[in-house]
């Protein structure tokens, strides 16, 4: 077992929502389309679609009671048989690490490809979505600075409203003015701040912030 191809997607990942790519001019010229008969193809399609929601997801189990289970034939290895040729067409032995363990499954190039750009594009999403949120967080906490004294310098720097925002969250506090203020104070002492933060402790010192 050790000389087959180790799977290329990690256990445990899934895919969200219904969707894979469909490369259907790539399927309809393929020779899966051209050689396989109907029943078998028929069995062959809803084996791609099982795989998906497999895990690792995208292959299937080297078992043919489970795999005529999945292809809908219940306990009928017969029937399974039948077809079994033509709807395990590309479908090749692998190994897959599962709970730290190799483990032998069937792969399918072409699957393995739509599920990998389908788990690419899930992670893209969720780094675009992170983006924002981050985004927004920053200029909620940029507008709570300006309240709290400091001066258009000061917020405008990336790194000492992203250092702020850090020590926020690493103590679990609250955006009260109070609180922001001594988050400021704190990232002041470790940073070599320009005129902007001298703005902000000068209207301290003379008493326009409370």
């Amino acid at each position: 077992m050790h000389d087959l191809p180790l799977y290329p997607v990690a256990s445990g990942l899934r895919l969200r929502g219904d969707w894979v790519p469909n490369h259907f001019r790539r399927f309809l010229s393929s020779r899966f389309v051209a050689t396989v008969d109907y029943a078998a193809g028929f069995a062959g399609v809803i084996l791609w679609s099982r795989a998906c929601d497999q895990d690792p997801v995208g292959t299937l189990p080297d078992d043919d009671a489970e795999l005529a289970h999945l292809a809908g034939f219940g306990r009928d290895l017969d029937a399974w048989g039948a077809v079994r040729e033509g709807a395990l067409y590309g479908w090749r032995p692998c190994v897959a690490e599962i709970d730290s363990e190799l483990v032998r499954r069937l792969a399918h190039r072409t699957v393995t490809e739509v599920v990998t750009e389908a788990l690419a594009r899930m992670e893209q999403s969720r780094q675009k979505s992170e983006a924002g949120v981050e985004r927004m967080m920053n200029s909620r906490l940029r507008r709570r600075m300006r309240e709290a004294g400091a001066s258009a310098r000061v917020t405008e720097r990336e790194d000492f409203v992203e250092a702020v925002l850090t020590h926020l969250r690493g103590a679990g506090l609250r955006w009260t003015l109070g609180n922001v203020r001594a988050a400021m104070d704190e990232v002041t002492l470790r940073f070599d701040m320009d005129d902007g933060v001298a703005d902000f402790e000068a209207a301290r010192s003379r008493g326009n912030v409370p």
